[in-house]
């Protein structure tokens, strides 16, 4: 590398930069099945995420929970994983809402579903 001499006065110096690709995700599909069930009875809730990024990279996706007037607010879940660029996976979770009846909502990422727990 070379040595570079800054003068006083006017300077510039070009400098060649390459852009670094970086992972990016998106969460799309979010559905719950059945969309409700008696207490203790198990559902799925299903999103996909695709790596819309340029370089293969991990994700996190957070799911908050809560029940609509309820006693139970926003209690966080994480699911992991790696997708490479360009590929998408689906992802299913076994939910089974045991503590309390009522309008469940699910929050994945910005998406928002309900479930009705009877």
């Amino acid at each position: 590398m070379k040595d570079i001499l800054l003068l006083e006065g006017d300077n510039e110096l070009d400098v060649q930069m390459v852009p670094i690709a970086l992972p990016e995700f998106v969460v799309s599909n979010v559905s719950i099945s059945p969309s409700s069930g008696l207490l203790g009875e198990e559902a799925t809730l299903s999103f996909k995420i695709t790596n819309t990024g340029g370089v293969r990279g991990d994700w996190s996706v957070t799911l908050r929970f809560s029940v609509v007037g309820g006693e139970i607010n926003w209690r966080p879940f994480s699911v992991n994983g790696t997708l490479d660029p360009g590929q998408s996976e689906i992802r299913n979770v076994p939910l089974v809402f045991r503590r309390e009846a009522g309008t469940w909502i699910i929050r994945v990422n910005e998406h928002i579903v309900t479930y009705e727990a009877i």
